[in-house]
C-alpha cells in the first residue's frame, strides 16, 4: 500500500530518505542550493504544494502555446 503526501506521489518513506540523504550528502561536501531545496521541499508541505503549482502552470503554458512559438523559444537557447 503507498501512503501518499497531499502534493506528491512520493511515500512518506521515500520523502525521509531523500531528506536523510540530503542531510548526509551535506555533512559530507556542504550545502548546496539543491540540497536546501530538496530539505525545504521534504520538511514543508506549503513549499510541496507551491511546487507543484508551479511545475502545473508551466504544463499550462507550454501547452497553450501553438509549435511555432514554442519552437522559437526552444531554438532561442
Amino acid at each position: 500500500m503507498r501512503i501518499t503526501n497531499k502534493y506528491t506521489n512520493k511515500t512518506i518513506k521515500e520523502i525521509q530518505d531523500k531528506l536523510n540523504q540530503c542531510i548526509e550528502f551535506e555533512k559530507k561536501w556542504g550545502k548546496t542550493t539543491k540540497t536546501q531545496a530538496y530539505i525545504k521541499w521534504c520538511t514543508d508541505e506549503k513549499y510541496r504544494k507551491r511546487v507543484k503549482d508551479f511545475n502545473q502552470s508551466i504544463v499550462r503554458t507550454m501547452k497553450s502555446m501553438n509549435r511555432i512559438e514554442l519552437n522559437n523559444i526552444i531554438n532561442e537557447n
